[in-house]
């Protein structure tokens, strides 16, 4: 009788059981859900649009290093029009983030 008196009930610790049980089962099916719909939406918008901010980059900033490139390859004396494509190419890069 002792013993039944420290247990509980054993159909209240069975139902708490498995209401703790459920909760956190439910609780990750919501979180997996989520992050799945996050995950395609994540997906679909790269598929979509990540080309054209590629393209758009490449635009943009692929003319600034072939001059600097061709700055480079000429003779010497042109430091200041080397400075001077480096802060292009830096706002332009900081553009584009």
């Amino acid at each position: 009788m002792a013993r039944a008196n420290k247990i509980g009930n054993p159909f209240e610790q069975s139902f708490m059981f498995h209401m703790i049980r459920d909760f956190f089962l439910l609780l990750l099916l919501v979180a997996t859900a989520a992050m799945g719909i996050r995950y395609a939406a994540l997906r679909y918008d790269y598929a979509t649009k990540a080309q054209g901010r590629i393209d758009q980059a490449a635009q943009t900033v692929y003319p600034i290093l072939n001059r600097k490139a061709s700055f480079n390859l000429n003779a010497t004396g042109l430091q200041p029009t080397l400075g001077s494509l480096n802060r292009d190419l830096e706002q332009t890069v900081d553009g584009l983030r």
